[in-house]
């Protein structure tokens, strides 16, 4: 890590510890991107996503580009003051002498992991759209996104770590919202309702909560949407919801229902 970016770490430890943010030695720029990003959602104003790309273009040490957007954000923003006062450490790091070098061989500096510049825009995407579900009470939602964000930022412990921290958060939210859609699916099948099933689970089957519950109420409900189709001729509906069943529940006798009206769709297709 060279030696402005060392400074600029402990500039800005000293600012966010003014809005009570946790602040830990090493990782204040990290924790400042947390709150920023979290509030970067569709309905954040325009001042809030220049000071949000000014700390991410800081944290990739893109100095120059970050002073250029923080000079954006408008005075009459709560943010004013916090951009004016990146602006001044900057200011302060390009002042500094560069250090000389040693005559005596130096030990070299181990290289330090930067994100690419479309894994951070894919982190600020998944985080902002998980903002936004965890708004609208999309909890299950939310906890996909966070958990997406985490993968895309898997090398940089700093926001990963960010990721899995608000993934643990939204995590017992996500759990009831879930079991509350495994209790409506059991009232919607009771009227028949298979396809409403099938649209309010598929969002959540590849959800890592509770899994196995939502598999089983889905390939129940696609199965009963197969056999109605199946006794009213939709050969070809019916193949492709046992296909998609068989997905949730890998079983033969799903298979062979699918290939048997995959054939007969066929057969009336040919005549």
């Amino acid at each position: 890590m060279d030696l402005m970016f060392v400074k600029r770490i402990a500039g800005l430890s000293c600012i966010f510890i003014t809005l009570s943010l946790l602040v830990l030695p090493g990782c204040a720029i990290n924790d400042a991107i947390t709150d920023a990003i979290a509030n970067n959602n569709a309905k954040a104003d325009e001042n809030e996503k220049l000071f949000l790309d000014g700390m991410l273009f800081a944290y990739e040490g893109d100095y120059d580009q970050a002073y250029e957007v923080f000079g954006q954000v408008d005075k009459s923003h709560h943010l004013y003051l916090l951009a004016r006062k990146e602006m001044q450490e900057i200011d302060l790091m390009r002042a500094q002498p560069q250090p000389q070098a040693q005559p005596q061989a130096a030990e070299p500096a181990k290289p330090v992991y930067k994100l690419p510049a479309w894994r951070v825009a894919e982190y600020k995407r998944f985080t902002a759209e998980a903002k936004a579900y965890d708004d609208k009470g999309e909890y299950e939602l939310a906890y996909i996104s966070y958990q997406n964000a985490k993968k895309v930022a898997a090398k940089d412990n700093g926001l990963a770590n960010i990721a899995q921290r608000r993934k643990a958060e939204v995590e017992p939210k996500a759990i009831s919202a879930i079991k509350a859609k495994l209790q409506k699916a059991d009232e919607l099948d009771q009227k028949y309702e298979f396809q409403e099933i099938i649209d309010m689970l598929r969002p959540i089957a590849h959800v890592s909560l509770m899994k196995e519950e939502v598999h089983d109420k889905l390939a129940s409900a696609l199965h009963k949407l197969a056999l109605v189709n199946y006794q009213q001729s939709n050969y070809k509906t019916a193949a492709d919801l046992f296909d998609e069943e068989y997905k949730y529940r890998p079983e033969k006798s799903v298979k062979e229902l699918s290939i048997k009206a995959r054939k007969l769709s066929e057969a009336l297709e040919s005549n």
